[in-house]
């Protein structure tokens, strides 16, 4: 470690231009790599790309097409949506997704139409002679009417079509849900464009004033992959914005002058007033109820520029009013823009070790901002410590990287080696953000222990020869705040020592139990902003809706034989002891809802039925089908 530590001071004293400008050669090759290196369209391979589950999945929709469901929320202002409004709302709505272009996609079953609503009932009692209600009485009436007359198989499907406080005899629910099925696609590009057609003729349904349509779907979150990018680039600003406030009051060389003074009281407001701007959206939705609507509805971009408009203000106003403060700024400067080049390295590298990313990459250069800075705050205190103290800048650098490195790398070391743990995972996305992140924080040691200190060698060392190095104020030891309320917290082990590690460790024990009751479940919401609006809907349907979940069940293999139909038929009655499998009871005994191949085909072979097929019945007659259902296992 000293050895290395020793040949990067040899490296930035004896060739700072070249240092200089083999980062920026670097930078400029992998920054070209680095906006290639964007978000994998298929994130679920950066999870689990290996799961049976999404391998079955894949060639289903490979080989029977993929079928997608979009689940339209309605709510009314008046509690009830059994009601005329209601009616002509989802009349509305089934015309509008017909009518347009999303309704050549639409999946229409003999026995399941595409577009079923929670007025189906009502829908269905029209279709049979009942006359178009022109009440809510008569909605309501044709509802119970229409709901007892369905078929036993269909009535716990469309019972789930409406809120857990819906009393069906009343006819009444504050909620109702409608589901739409399409065709879909296995490829990410075109099951959004899907998702986006039906969600927009959903949108554009004309709807009575105190009704409301909300669709959502799986597609419909990812195709809103925009909403996650901006939060990252939300979050990515303020913590940028933050920082530069930071930097800017720990790097200050104290002014003496009292115009320094007022520029340096200047400079921070402008920088605060910008931090206000860029958090007010935040805030604002947040906080809904304290600052106006209007702030979270802001877009970013003009927000952010607005934002840096005011810190670039505050930087030109201390690099040309004052000697002291110039310092400060090109310090916090020389920082950032050398964190940027550390993100850029970073995503450079990973565009070429995984081409692209998967969504817990994209918070790393927020976590490498906080690392970097943590770096250059130390490398660039016991610079001026040595500079202050009497020493050439030469020396100073040198001392500095000698010094401070080892404990850098140090530092350094613990952390990437803590990350790296990761690589070995068996989900992708744990194994790529452990390798990026020890990658990041390895390159923000090695340019805040080269960049930073070679720029500084090239300002300081011309200063220095002509006499214009100014050291008062660059380090002004006890008469820092911070310094002083950290010092006098010396007290603590020095007078309390026995207290001081007692309340440490019942802390402790008190944090280690509650992260015993921390939840390790994944579920699909923590990719979504909390202010989007498809996370309140996905929350509403999950906590006041029992809306079944199709799974689709892939037999491979040779399935038309007499072996492979008991199997299947077998299954089939014996998932009826799942838990929560939702079952119908019928005169023939109960069993699990849903299309499977076993159960349409036994409405054919059976001779109480309306499908009863004659000729089928008597080729399965004929092959030795029995009254359970069953086949010889010989047969073929």
């Amino acid at each position: 470690m000293k050895t290395l530590v020793n040949a990067l001071a040899a490296a930035v004293k004896r060739a700072p231009w070249v240092v200089i400008a083999l980062t920026i050669v670097i930078t400029a090759i992998l920054g070209s790599f680095a906006g290639k290196y964007l978000p994998s369209a298929d994130q679920n391979e950066s999870f689990a790309p290996d799961a049976p589950e999404l391998a079955a999945g894949s060639e289903i929709a490979q080989t029977f097409g993929a079928v997608s469901r979009i689940q339209v929320l309605t709510s009314s202002t008046t509690g009830d949506v059994i009601t005329l409004d209601g009616l002509q709302a989802v009349i509305a709505l089934e015309e509008s997704i017909r009518g347009s272009d999303a309704g050549d996609i639409l999946i229409d079953l003999p026995q399941s139409p595409a577009i079923v609503t929670f007025m189906a009932p009502v829908q269905f009692a029209i279709q049979g002679g009942a006359p178009m209600p022109t009440s809510d009485a008569e909605v309501k009436a044709l509802y119970t009417a229409g709901l007892s007359m369905m078929p036993t198989e269909f009535t716990s499907f469309l019972t789930a079509l409406v809120s857990d406080d819906a009393d069906l005899e009343a006819a009444t629910a504050e909620l109702g849900l409608s589901a739409v099925s399409y065709e879909s696609s296995d490829n990410f590009d075109e099951a959004a464009v899907a998702a986006g057609s039906i969600s927009d003729a959903i949108v554009s349904a004309p709807t009575p004033s105190t009704i409301t349509n909300e669709a959502f779907s799986l597609e419909l979150i990812f195709a809103a992959g925009d909403d996650f990018q901006t939060e990252i680039l939300r979050l990515f600003a303020s913590a940028g914005l933050i920082i530069f406030l930071v930097l800017a009051i720990i790097f200050l060389v104290k002014p003496s002058a009292v115009k320094d003074r007022a520029l340096y009281i200047a400079g921070i407001v402008l920088m605060l007033a910008g931090l206000s701007i860029a958090l007010a959206p935040s805030l604002a939705l947040v906080i809904p109820g304290v600052f106006p609507q209007s702030w979270a509805d802001a877009d970013l971009g003009p927000i952010l520029l607005t934002a840096a408009l005011f810190y670039l203000a505050a930087f030109i106003l201390w690099a040309v009013g004052s000697g002291k403060l110039r310092r400060t700024t090109s310090d916090t400067l020389i920082t950032m823009l050398t964190i940027g080049f550390a993100i850029q390295w970073m995503n450079g590298y990973g565009y070429l070790r995984f081409e692209s990313q998967s969504q817990m990459v994209q918070i790393l250069p927020i976590l490498l901002i906080g690392l970097g800075v943590d770096y250059a705050i130390h490398m660039n205190t016991r610079y001026r410590q040595e500079l202050v103290s009497g020493r050439s800048v030469d020396e100073s650098i040198s001392t500095a990287i000698r010094t401070v490195g080892i404990a850098l790398v140090l530092a350094t070391l613990t952390a990437a080696v803590g990350f790296l743990t990761n690589i070995t995972n068996d989900i992708p996305a744990l194994a790529e953000f452990g390798e990026l992140a020890a990658v990041g924080i390895s390159v923000s040691f090695l340019l805040m222990l080269t960049f930073v200190p070679a720029v500084r060698e090239v300002l300081d060392r011309r200063a220095e020869r002509n006499d214009r190095l100014e050291t008062e104020g660059m380090e002004a030891g006890e008469a820092r705040i911070l310094p002083n309320l950290i010092g006098r917290t010396s007290i603590l082990p020095r007078k309390m020592a026995v207290a001081t590690v007692i309340v440490s460790l019942l802390l402790t024990g008190l944090g280690a139990y509650g992260m015993t009751g921390l939840s390790t479940q994944f579920s699909f919401l923590d990719f979504v902003p909390t202010t989007s609006p498809l996370r309140d809907t996905a929350i509403t349907l999950t906590e006041r809706f029992d809306f079944p979940e199709t799974t689709s069940v892939l037999v491979t293999g040779e399935v038309a034989t007499g072996e492979a139909w008991n199997a299947m038929l077998s299954s089939y009655s014996d998932s009826v002891e799942v838990p929560s499998l939702q079952t119908v009871e019928t005169d023939q005994g109960i069993f699990a809802t849903g299309n499977s191949f076993t159960p349409v085909m036994l409405r054919y072979l059976n001779p109480e039925s309306e499908m009863l097929d004659q000729e089928l019945f008597a080729t399965a007659i004929g092959l030795g089908f029995g009254l359970g259902g069953a086949f010889p296992a010989s047969a073929d």
